[in-house]
């Protein structure tokens, strides 16, 4: 059994985490409201790479699908072979999603160790290898897969190491920005709505893993955005806005009869060249304008975001909302990296806080494994506080 202390440490350094932030919202409402009372704009002007028109169209979005699906196929076959996990019987034997008022009515029950709350720690962990690793696969044959499906390159998708850091930080300021406005609607509609707790979610309550809740903030962080938003923003998002705008265009500027049926090389989201702003020298970097934002793509593919979120209702009502953002910001800027860290942090700061709860409630009852890896980086924590006294 590992002393408390090292249950005490995970809890103070998420808190920790999650009361750093909360600060970086609160800095970063003030940044934006100072510069809306300026007259200045909260978005960058220039945009970091201008988007083409999207050469694939419906036939690449559906095998993008497709391999989605069979990494998924492959991954759980793959974990059957390594790990013995068998996910058909995974599933049927675990609980269907239950409201998540009635998870929390007996905290004490439902904490209490047992063979029940061990097995739902080790479902809880064979279902997030699995999903880690369907993920995992996913990314990796996506860019060859990509590439021989449509001719595009990552540039095309708004993937680019150009001012990395600069978009780095544009997502995570407009992460910190955003997350007040979604955790708002979410509170609303958890107010309404009867609500259904995530499966996993579900099992880490009832049993705590150390070791899965380092699993679950890798593949949330890290695997679940770049994942979503390579299919959604990157792929869906692009081709609905062809799709729009070979439905508005004007006749002379579509395809001729007997063409190619895509856009003219000419008609792209943004301007079709990067422009240097006035009174810069031509030893400036030229910037793009920013892209123009196609809303009605923008919705649909918001829309089919929330509703592969279904299950976990009313999560689809705020999470809407979040993929309008991230949406706007992706065609604005250009940059995928942005919405990704944008996706990244959002995910990250729901994970902490579920985190948080179920680690304040593990203080009370110190049986609980929290795997080797967290154990060890605590047991230095421990040593360093038992020197201190």
């Amino acid at each position: 059994m590992p002393p408390v202390s090292i249950l005490e440490f995970l809890l103070f350094f998420v808190s920790l985490l999650l009361e750093a932030a909360l600060i970086g919202m609160v800095v970063a409402w003030g940044w934006a409201l100072q510069r809306l009372v300026r007259g200045l704009p909260v978005l960058p002007e220039d945009a970091f790479l201008t988007l083409p028109m999207a050469r694939w169209g419906l036939g690449t979005v559906l095998l993008v699908v497709l391999l989605h699906v069979g990494a998924g196929s492959a991954a759980g076959v793959a974990c059957r072979e390594l790990f013995g996990i068998d996910l058909g019987q995974l599933v049927a034997r675990e609980k269907p999603p239950v409201p998540i008022h009635d998870v929390g009515a007996e905290p004490a029950a439902r904490n209490a160790e047992g063979p029940d709350a061990r097995r739902s720690s080790a479902s809880a962990r064979q279902l997030m290898i699995w999903n880690a690793s369907y993920n995992a696969l996913f990314l990796m044959a996506f860019p060859w897969f990509f590439r021989r499906a449509s001719g595009a390159d990552a540039k095309e998708l708004g993937l680019s190491l150009e001012r990395w850091p600069e978009q780095l930080r544009l997502g995570v300021v407009a992460g910190l920005i955003a997350a007040p406005l979604i955790y708002a609607i979410q509170f609303l509609s958890l107010t309404i709505f009867e609500v259904n707790a995530h499966p996993i979610e579900q099992m880490l309550q009832e049993g705590f893993d150390g070791g899965l809740a380092m699993l679950a903030l890798v593949s949330t962080v890290v695997l679940a955005p770049l994942t979503e938003e390579l299919m959604f923003r990157g792929v869906l998002q692009g081709w609905l806005t062809r799709a729009w705008s070979t439905l508005t265009a004007h006749p002379s500027r579509t395809s001729p009869p007997g063409g190619a049926g895509s856009m003219p090389p000419q008609d792209q989201v943004g301007p079709p060249t990067s422009a240097a702003r006035p009174g810069e020298g031509s030893g400036s970097r030229p910037v793009a304008a920013p892209n123009r934002i196609c809303w009605p793509a923008v919705v649909v593919t918001s829309c089919l975001f929330a509703a592969l979120h279904g299950p976990q209702w009313p999560a689809p009502i705020a999470l809407f909302f979040f993929s309008m953002i991230m949406g706007a910001l992706y065609q604005h800027s250009g940059s995928l990296i942005a919405s990704i860290a944008i996706h990244g942090l959002f995910n990250g700061c729901s994970t902490l806080l579920l985190l948080t709860q179920q680690l304040a409630r593990s203080v009370q009852q110190p049986d609980v494994e929290v795997g080797a890896a967290v154990g060890g980086v605590a047991a230095i924590w421990d040593v360093l506080l038992q020197i201190s006294r």
